[in-house]
């Protein structure tokens, strides 16, 4: 049976991301910052509560490209054809030289994936990917959980090679971006272990009150002091352990929002 509740939580998640983007324009009105520790942080953890466990075959592997990097893809080539027609139509320039600058440019943007990052090494292209770079991260991210599922039979293990390898994401990112957003989805691997624990041992089921009311004071207190930040896009994070408690704690608020909300109208 669909529980209905987890698509109220990612349109949730949705508003989040939303506000997260326009937030720039209210500067100085509302501080918005604090919802970067808790969007994407509630994609994942769904991503891990709604993922089971899959032989990796060639089949699975196809499935998984054609649903997340072929849109990637096609989104990636009409950007290249736009930026190509406005350079010809709009600016008047079409040049061979400025052609395959910015074929060149887009390319390696697209390559790397990076909805943050602008240099890469030596290269400063100037521009991003954007939103997108989140197709390449959650299949990257899938796909090394489903293959540690298959070789880690102990809860234990699973967990800390889980966090290991996002901690290893986190650590390289601060020198070097690895393409198709990579260390983003490596960093990703933990919050989706994180969701497939939370749905294995039913722990929503066992959450009561003050649960709640601890959350909300984690919560506040995270986002007051700049601790509510979880930065997948640039596979950052302002406190590798006090960031994730609080992250963990807003998510449990979307929960108790979509959750109350799915109840209150009889869903």
């Amino acid at each position: 049976m669909r529980e209905k509740w987890i698509d109220r939580a990612k349109g949730i998640a949705m508003l989040l991301v939303i506000i997260g983007h326009v937030s720039g324009d209210l500067e100085g009105v509302w501080d918005f910052k604090f919802v970067y520790g808790i969007h994407l942080v509630m994609f994942f953890l769904l991503s891990g509560y709604t993922l089971k466990k899959k032989e990796i075959t060639r089949r699975f592997i196809n499935q998984r490209f054609d649903r997340l990097m072929v849109p990637y893809f096609y989104t990636c080539a009409a950007i290249i054809l736009t930026d190509v027609f406005n350079s010809y139509y709009l600016n008047r320039d079409g040049s061979i030289e400025t052609i395959t600058g910015i074929l060149g440019r887009d390319l390696l943007r697209s390559f790397f994936a990076s909805g943050s990052y602008k240099t890469f090494g030596t290269i400063n292209l100037g521009t991003r990917i954007g939103a997108i770079w989140f197709l390449p991260a959650i299949f990257f991210a899938t796909l090394i959980f489903q293959l540690l599922l298959k070789y880690i039979a102990d809860d234990g293990y699973l967990g800390m090679i889980s966090g290991l390898i996002a901690f290893t994401g986190y650590l390289l990112a601060r020198f070097i971006w690895l393409p198709f957003s990579l260390l983003a989805g490596m960093m990703a691997c933990f919050f989706l272990w994180i969701g497939y624990e939370i749905k294995r041992k039913k722990i929503l089921d066992r959450i009561r009150w003050y649960h709640y009311i601890a959350a909300q004071i984690v919560l506040f207190l995270g986002a007051f002091n700049d601790y509510c930040n979880v930065a997948f896009v640039t596979a950052d994070i302002s406190d590798i352990f006090i960031s994730i408690l609080v992250g963990l704690s807003g998510c449990l608020m979307v929960y108790l929002i979509s959750k109350s909300g799915f109840d209150m109208w009889g869903g």
